[in-house]
């Protein structure tokens, strides 16, 4: 278990940016695909609402990570009522359909006000005749940081093979749902939910700049952007009056995904605006600090 959670610590934190000049989004249930994910094989990759559960695709050639040869996707959802860290996250699930699998992980992370948790991982059965009741065992989560809130939650899925070649599965899920230390199981997800699908581009004419998460924040968030060739950046936040209250960047950077950390803790409550320029080219976010 220590290992799996190793790797996804490594994983979903050391990914690049993987860009194709247009990708299918499907958002299911309020579920989407994480940018900074590694979708090898996008047009393949993706969601749909079965009726018997949502299922989630993952396709692509390997890469070495070490411990195996591996693709992922990995998709997140966000919680308008942020539920409290469970000790044991509960995933039902089985596999649809796989190619050249091997092994099949799914993984977890959360993300709240406390900051974000890479969580652990857990083998899935090959028998697709099945439902499977997958533990996702979070209590270490809890016993390092206590009781706390989170309004986003990751699933990574991570189809394995022998070697260096193409893999793929079809995992479903009907439900995902946590359990206290009391016993007590809160559902957070039935996979009832509406299904959308539109395409998008994935290439920007210059960079992107994505909404700083959390937001609303308390007193800290980061800021994320992405430049598709080497800028001279300058990242600054103001407030309502137009006044610059920090410049958090100012500085040649190369091709390539960026976090910056803002800290408002010495500020009042509001409403800021985050702008990012390069060259002739700016994009601003709004931001709400609710102190």
């Amino acid at each position: 278990m220590k290992t799996l959670i190793n790797i996804f610590l490594v994983l979903l934190v050391s990914f690049s940016v993987v860009f194709s000049q247009q990708r299918i989004i499907q958002t299911v249930n309020n579920w989407s695909p994480v940018p900074n994910s590694l979708i090898i094989d996008s047009l393949n990759s993706g969601s749909s609402l079965e009726t018997e559960g949502q299922v989630f695709r993952t396709y692509g050639e390997t890469v070495n990570q070490g411990w195996g040869w591996v693709t992922q996707t990995e998709w997140s959802k966000d919680f308008w009522e942020p539920p409290i860290l469970p000790d044991t996250l509960v995933v039902n699930t089985k596999i649809i359909t796989g190619v050249n699998l091997s092994e099949f992980v799914i993984g977890y992370a959360f993300q709240g006000s406390f900051g974000w948790y890479a969580g652990g991982g857990e083998k899935i059965s090959l028998d697709s005749t099945i439902w499977q009741r997958v533990n996702l065992d979070v209590s270490w989560i809890r016993k390092k940081i206590g009781p706390q809130r989170f309004d986003r939650i990751y699933l990574s899925f991570q189809p394995a093979a022998l070697d260096s070649c193409y893999v793929g599965g079809e995992v479903m899920i009907n439900s995902l749902s946590g359990i206290d230390s009391l016993g007590l199981e809160e559902v957070y997800d039935d996979f009832k939910g509406p299904i959308s699908t539109g395409v998008e581009k994935q290439i920007p004419k210059r960079f992107v700049l994505e909404q700083n998460y959390p937001n609303p924040f308390n007193p800290v968030t980061t800021i994320r952007f992405t430049l598709l060739q080497k800028e001279q950046v300058n990242l600054t936040v103001y407030n309502l009056l137009g006044q610059t209250v920090k410049t958090l960047l100012n500085e040649e950077k190369q091709k390539g995904s960026y976090e910056v950390k803002f800290d408002a803790s010495k500020l009042p409550s509001g409403t800021y605006y985050c702008r990012l320029q390069t060259g002739s080219s700016v994009e601003t976010k709004k931001m709400l600090l609710v102190k």
